[in-house]
Order: structure tokens, then sequence, then C-alpha cells
């Protein structure tokens, strides 16, 4: 008898919650919108801008230094041929040689984490992009990623033609800030904070407000229930008001 009548004091708790909940609503949803403009702010004060450059490199495949016919079955194993490419740009030997020539201090993984290759579909094309704090060296990076590459693919590699399409120039402005990932995250938190805190606070509200909370708390019923009289208590403050006039 203990363990259901527990049980059922759980269910109403449950219920009681959810219905605070529904009442604090709106509240539940100014901590949300406070939380997102707190997680953009944070980032705007603390994040460190991040700009990235572009270099793009083509590839013509060939042997014996002569020119490959383009068709169908050519870009198809040219297609295949780019994403050896990109390995092999993202190699340890190319990681090794960008550190030297540029000094860098970082390991390969760092340098490999701050490069991006993209190789267009049904294309010869391939982009290398470099993220970096600075400005200066996100383009250094790039470019010196696509020599060092170049390079590699010549040597372990029957192409011989590897023309540059566009060089990476210094960004102008920074690329890596997502402020609306960091307000989504701010405002997230926001949300869930409220929530516990409208549900925790109505699971610990023991307060006897009706006659079911008599039962549920104190497991006795109730005989009868004093109404209410709003017409009175109106009556009330009306003298009050009127008394106080002079």
């Amino acid at each position: 008898m203990h363990n259901q009548r527990s049980r059922l004091n759980r269910e109403i708790d449950l219920k009681k919650a959810m219905l605070d909940m529904a009442r604090n609503a709106g509240l539940i949803l100014l901590a949300a919108v406070i939380g997102a403009m707190f997680g953009a702010l944070l980032s705007i004060k603390t994040a460190k801008p991040v700009f990235s450059a572009t270099t793009s490199i083509y590839v013509i495949t060939g042997q014996n230094g002569r020119k490959a016919v383009v068709g169908n079955d050519s870009l198809e194993a040219g297609a295949l041929l780019t994403k050896d490419y990109e390995e092999i740009i993202r190699s340890s030997d190319v990681m090794k040689q960008v550190i030297s020539d540029l000094s860098l201090d970082v390991d390969e993984t760092g340098l490999r984490n701050m490069i991006t290759v993209t190789v267009p579909r049904d294309t010869r094309l391939i982009y290398i992009s470099a993220r970096a704090n600075d400005p200066y060296l996100a383009a250094d990076i790039a470019n010196a990623v696509r020599t060092a590459a170049a390079m590699k693919i010549r040597k372990i590699t029957s192409t011989r033609s590897i023309r540059v399409v566009s060089s990476a120039e210094i960004p102008t402005a920074p690329s890596g800030m997502n402020l609306k990932k960091c307000a989504a995250y701010g405002g997230a938190a926001g949300l869930f904070i409220a929530v516990v805190a409208v549900f925790v606070i109505s699971v610990m509200n023991d307060t006897i407000r009706t006659s079911e909370d008599v039962e549920n708390y104190l497991g006795a019923g109730t005989l009868c229930q004093i109404p209410e009289f709003p017409e009175r208590r109106t009556r009330k403050k009306a003298g009050r008001s009127h008394g106080g006039r002079t």
C-alpha cells in the first residue's frame, strides 16, 4: 500500500511539474534567449578570429609527358586519381616539408588539421585551403602545401603536368567565427537550465494547496472545503481604500 501511494505521489508530482513548466513557458523561453545572447557575446569576446586562404591546381594525367585526350573515360580516371592526390597532399612527407620550409611551431597532426583538400566531382581541380589565426600565415601555408604536394605527386606518379590555377591570397576578413553555432549552444544551455530549475522547484515544493495535496502528503481525507468568496475580498479592499481617504 505504501509503495502504491508513493508511486501515485510521484505521478502527481510529475504532472504538477509539467503544469508548472507550462505556466512558466515565458520565463523558460526568456532564459533560452538570454543564453543565446550570452553565447554569442562570449564567442565575440573570447574566440580568436580564424582566416582561411585557398589555392587550386589542375592535374593533367598522361604518359611520357604527353597530354591525355579528354573524354568520359579520361575524366573518370582523372577523378579517381585526384582522390589519390588528396591523400598525397595530406601525407606525412608533405606535412614535414611544409613545417620545415615555413619553420612552423606545430606537429604534423596539428598542420593536417589546418588543411582542407577539396576535389569537386568530375573535375581534375584540387583546392587546398589552410586556416590560421594570422591571415598571412594562412596564405603561406596553403601555397607551401601546394608546392610540396606538386613535387610529391610528380615523384610517385606518372603525372608531369600540374598547373597552378590560382595562388592563395591573403584573406581580408576572418571566416572561422561561427556566431550562429555559439548562439545555438548558449540558447540550448539556457533552455536546459531553466527547464531543470522549474522542474526541481516544482517537485521540491510540498506546499499544501488543494485537497488532493492533503490526501497525498498527509494520507488523510478531507471532510469539507471552505470556498473562497471573491466578492467579500473585493469588498474588504474597497473598505480599506475608502477608509484611507482624507
